[in-house]
Formats: structure tokens, sequence, C-alpha cells
């Protein structure tokens, strides 16, 4: 037994070529042995396109079922050798074959909110999961009510995070999901409110405007809400700069189901501002 110097496969002596040929790696195929001047430079040691009857050991053959897809013509040929590698490998230790794509994943598939809920995810109504699960571009459309504070910080405090203006009709949410994050774009009339959302420490985290929120999502039930996404306030961050946590104790959103709606209910005040807007309405999720 040998190593291949340039892919570093495995390989077997077979004897002297025959008739200036090297020998099939797989499938009983053979090449042309390299000129003098095409080998002239190369390292000394085996190598896959040797004259000599280097070869690589191929695993036990299984008989293909009627509804597996013929193999004749795929090859297992090093990878440094003129012909494609192999779509199909050899598991480590056996003969069976298998293609990369049945190998499981060091990172499973998972949403934002999967992530974030972990095993608390599976306990929540369809309705809520719908919302929660979907890859891609989608688009709801409901009715919502907004409240806003009149006090000149809390307006200015509002136009930092985006805040919608006070109000009630129509509300369209775009969300744009995949690989773990998602983009909400909330429209009221002519304004839109745009926020990012990803994981990080076991938090769900969202940038609205110049501030980033670390929100602790949890799982609970209430009389007036039945079960419902609970978000705490665990972390704030206006321009990357660490703001206290106590300021941040009038925030809050829920997400529940009424009725067979989603619905959702935010709130956020501060210290000395007071109230900057409250919003609560629901969307058409099919």
């Amino acid at each position: 037994m040998a190593r291949c110097n340039r892919c570093c496969a495995t390989l077997r002596w077979a004897g002297p070529a025959a008739n200036g040929t090297r020998a099939a790696l797989a499938g009983g195929a053979t090449s042309p042995a390299p000129s003098q001047s095409a080998s002239r430079g190369r390292r000394a040691g085996p190598t896959c396109w040797s004259p000599d009857r280097w070869s690589i050991p191929l695993p036990p053959k299984r008989a293909e079922s009627a509804t597996s897809p013929s193999t004749t013509n795929r090859s297992s040929r090093c990878v440094c050798g003129t012909m494609a590698p192999a779509t199909r490998y050899p598991r480590t230790g056996g003969g069976s074959m298998t293609t990369i794509s049945e190998f499981p994943s060091a990172h499973p598939a998972s949403t934002l909110y999967q992530r974030v809920l972990g095993n608390r995810y599976d306990e929540l109504a369809p309705g809520l999961r719908c919302l929660h699960e979907r890859d891609g571009r989608h688009v709801y459309r409901g009715k919502v009510d907004i409240v806003r504070g009149d006090g000149l910080l809390s307006r200015l405090c509002a136009w930092v995070t985006r805040l919608p203006p006070r109000g009630r009709g129509p509300i369209k949410v775009e969300i744009i999901a995949g690989d773990g994050r998602e983009q909400w774009t909330r429209r009221v009339g002519t304004h839109s409110m745009r926020s990012r959302l990803w994981e990080h420490d076991g938090l769900l985290c969202e940038r609205l405007g110049l501030v980033t929120f670390g929100f602790r999502m949890a799982v609970a039930n209430d009389p007036e809400h039945g079960q419902f996404i609970d978000w705490r306030v665990a972390r704030v961050r206006a321009l990357g700069i660490p703001l206290p946590l106590s300021w941040f104790s009038g925030v809050h959103a829920r997400e529940y189901l009424r009725d067979g709606r989603y619905r959702f209910d935010v709130g956020a005040s501060l210290p000395i501002a007071g109230r900057l807007v409250h919003y609560k309405g629901w969307l058409d999720v099919e």
C-alpha cells in the first residue's frame, strides 16, 4: 500500500503496466502514460498518473435495487486525475456507498425562533409557529391601533427608533427570513419601520434605527391572552454604547392568538420621557 503524493489517496500495487498504459483506478478504464517531458520536474513517488500500476482499493460492489439510480458511469477516481471526483464515496470502515448529502449536517437548519426558544418552540400553537417558520419573503396584512407619547423627549426617542405615528388603520408587514435571520418591514400609511433580527447569546436581537435590543424570549400563559410569546429586554445598546437595563423595564411585547388570528401587543415607555408608543393589532396569517 502507498499514498498518492498529489491527492493523498491510498494506492495499491498491482504490478507493472502493460503496453505503456497505466492501470485504471476504477471501472477498468485506462489512459496513456505521461510522456517524459510531461513528468519532468515532478517529485518522485507513486501518483495516480504513474505508469506503474498503482490503483485505489475500491469497496465491495453491492447490487443496485430496481429503484436506485445506476452508477455505472460514475467514477471513483483519484481527485488529482483527469476525471471529476465521484459523487458517491465509501463510508469509513465499510463497503456501502453514500452521497455527500446523506451525511448529517453539523449545523441543522433552524429558524430564528427555533434557535431562541429551543424546545419551547414545539409547544407553540400552529397559528404562532406559522408566522415564524417560513423562509423567503412573505407579506401579511391586518389592522393596528397606535398610541404615541406627546412629550418632546418621547418624540425624540420615537424618531431615533423609527416608531410609527399615532393612528388606526391598515398595516402591512413584510418578513424576509433565511439563514436564521429575519428582516421585518412594518408599513402603516406612508410610514415604514424596518428592523433586523438575529440570535446572539440566546437572545433575540433586534436593531431599530440607532438602537439594538436584546430580548429574552419565553412561552407563557395567562387568562387574558392564553398562550403567548413574551419579549423582555435583557440588553440595549445605542450606537454600540451599552445603556442601563433599568431604563427599559417599561418595554414589552407579546404575540398570541385570539379568534384564530395572530395578534401582537407592543408597548414602550422610559423614565422621564414617559410613553413612547403602544400599538396592538392583528395580522392574517395563512
